[in-house]
């Protein structure tokens, strides 16, 4: 999705992914030229707790989503500042390029950082955390991988809680966050306004 603004290298753009129409898995072991655990970050914004996450983890793979291409682009340059070479970028849907570019059980990590919390009620269906939302998670987790949530908007935690508890797939195994997960651009932001911070990790409950 197009929302182009001025000053920005678009041909950042050109070694991204886009999700496909119909189901199409990346072979991602043949993108980064090694079988290093797959991590994913949900809304990756301008990128910083990604490319963090990357720099303190050469050993990790790391893929961030976010459907503005500006905040790719930004992201990108991050990437290329710092010199990475174990994160990429997808330019689009979340749930889309989760369900058709991920094989199942392929990712150790999905991180959700501080998501757009839709909070007036009539807007609560375009919140990306629905219920046929959890068993694609469960899904594409590996068996020991964790999907881990935060948000400052209460209402919205509270939301994905009643989610959670009306179904088996998952189940919270914490409610702790490492500090690195506020370091975000909305992160920091929300810290300055003294704001409270809620978050969970989920596991599948059945391992096999």
């Amino acid at each position: 999705m197009k929302f182009k603004k001025k000053g920005f290298d678009y041909s950042l753009l050109e070694t991204t992914f886009t999700p496909p129409e119909d189901i199409n898995f990346v072979n991602w072991e043949e993108v980064f030229g090694n079988k290093n655990p797959l991590n994913v970050e949900i809304g990756c914004g301008n990128g910083h707790f990604l490319t963090q996450q990357a720099l303190g983890n050469p050993n990790e793979n790391f893929i961030g989503i976010d459907l503005k291409d500006y905040r790719i682009v930004k992201s990108r340059m991050k990437e290329n500042l710092l010199q990475l070479t174990n994160v990429r970028w997808i330019c689009g849907d979340a749930g889309a390029s989760i369900e058709k570019m991920f094989p199942d059980k392929s990712l150790n990590k999905i991180y959700m950082t501080f998501p757009d919390p839709w909070p007036k009620k009539r807007h609560w269906k375009h919140r990306l955390f629905q219920a046929h939302f959890i068993p694609l998670i469960a899904k594409k987790l590996a068996d020991n991988g964790k999907f881990i949530f935060i948000s400052d908007h209460e209402g919205y935690y509270q939301w994905c809680i009643e989610l959670i508890e009306a179904q088996k797939e998952l189940v919270i195994v914490s409610h702790d966050y490492d500090i690195s997960m506020t370091e975000s651009a909305f992160g920091k932001i929300w810290q300055a306004e003294q704001r409270t911070f809620h978050s969970f990790t989920l596991e599948k409950s059945v391992k096999l």
